[in-house]
């Protein structure tokens, strides 16, 4: 990566030289490598960054994500997990991609965290990229539904985000 190749062309009968700088080309949606998978719950829903390990061990590594995400230019989270609650209830866990909060462009995890966090509305709105439909939450009893929640499953925390 930014070495510089040696190139020759034949233009018009005639050898040129030129350089070309070489740039790297990465995946799209990176694998994540020696990490604990990030998440937030919020309202008994888990929401995780877009990775390949997500998309492989879930076997929806698809061209459809690469495309989507390489048109977006973000990284985009995923509503990954559902833990039943009458807070969550009509709402069904799938692979949506997050588009904002609020009427805010989700621009990658960390951002949705803070959008999440800060949130000083009655209500909290997420929106999807790829379903016509949204995600409403009172948002202080979507809060406040973590403690009930974590006790019924055992969890120790809403959150793993670095």
């Amino acid at each position: 990566m930014g070495e510089k190749l040696k190139v020759k062309l034949l233009r018009e009968g005639k050898e040129i030289t030129t350089y070309y700088t070489l740039k790297r080309k990465d995946e799209p949606i990176k694998l994540e490598y020696d990490k604990e998978p990030r998440y937030i719950i919020f309202g008994g829903l888990s929401f995780t960054p877009m990775t390949s390990n997500y998309l492989i061990k879930h076997n929806q590594r698809s061209a459809m994500f690469n495309i989507y995400y390489e048109q977006n230019k973000e990284a985009v989270t995923i509503q990954a997990e559902k833990f039943n609650h009458a807070i969550n209830e009509g709402y069904n866990p799938f692979l949506y991609l997050v588009k904002s909060v609020n009427g805010t462009k989700v621009i990658d995890f960390k951002h949705f965290v803070k959008l999440l966090d800060e949130n000083k509305e009655k209500y909290t709105v997420i929106e999807f990229w790829d379903v016509n439909s949204k995600f409403v939450f009172d948002t202080k009893k979507a809060r406040e539904s973590f403690e009930e929640i974590k006790n019924i499953y055992g969890l120790t925390s809403d959150r793993k985000i670095n």
